[in-house]
């Protein structure tokens, strides 16, 4: 049985800019803008990092800004951003179809409601990912990050993540440390590409040439941006 989730999207933490911040990654435009990090011919905007670091400040207090970075890259902010690049007329397609079902959400459809929808197109019965880490490993960057600043209840998306988009709703999160406090959350996913389209994705995040944004290169281990940079961009 689907648990009823009461509570209306809300704006935690960015307040008018949160819609922004949930589909794009953006921050208000500026006089000057850094300059993406760069992944192959694929441009990731510093603002979709930086963005999802300042939600996941809201529950990773003590982390260092540099950890919290390179676990969102790693997890998802990476390989993502090749994925939707790659295949960028699905991952319209799947916005396209995300869209609908969120503007009826901001309408005042209940979550539940919409997510049996979903399960039925998809021909699946809709279940939570239960109890699990509030962190980019267990639940991919963009929906940790979407997940720090939420309450139960609120609904957040369409979310450009690692596999597609997704409209996410949390459902529980246990009494405890929010950084370390086990949360279950509904998600439904607009997939882009295959399974094999995303494990492309990943191996061309791990192997392509890195330019571009010397802070979000820094940022990553040794390990992983070895021969991939430039020698004036590395360390």
């Amino acid at each position: 049985m689907l648990r009823t989730l009461s509570r209306t999207h809300r704006l935690p933490y960015f307040g008018l800019w949160g819609p922004l911040v949930a589909l794009f990654g953006l921050v208000p435009a500026s006089c000057s803008r850094p300059e993406p990090l760069q992944v192959g011919t694929v441009a990731i905007p510093y603002e979709a990092v930086h963005n999802a670091y300042e939600q996941m400040k809201v529950s990773f207090q003590v982390e260092g800004k540099d950890t919290i970075r390179r676990h969102l890259l790693m997890e998802g902010l990476g390989p993502g951003a090749i994925l939707h690049h790659r295949l960028a007329a699905q991952s319209k397609a799947a916005k396209d179809k995300a869209d609908v079902v969120a503007k009826r959400l901001q309408e005042g459809s209940a979550f539940d409601k919409e997510l049996q929808l979903w399960g039925e197109e998809q021909g699946i019965e809709p279940e939570p990912d239960i109890n699990v880490q509030p962190t980019p490993s267990a639940l991919g960057a963009a929906v940790a990050a979407a997940v720090a600043p939420m309450e139960v209840g609120d609904w957040a998306g369409p979310l450009k993540t690692r596999v597609g988009w997704e409209l996410i709703s949390l459902a529980e999160r246990v009494d405890g440390p929010r950084n370390r406090a086990q949360v279950s959350v509904y998600r439904m996913q607009f997939l882009v590409g295959s399974r094999a389209d995303r494990q492309q994705a990943l191996a061309d995040w791990s192997t392509l040439p890195l330019s571009g944004n010397q802070e979000l290169i820094d940022c990553l281990s040794l390990d992983f941006r070895a021969n991939r940079v430039a020698e004036s961009e590395s360390k």
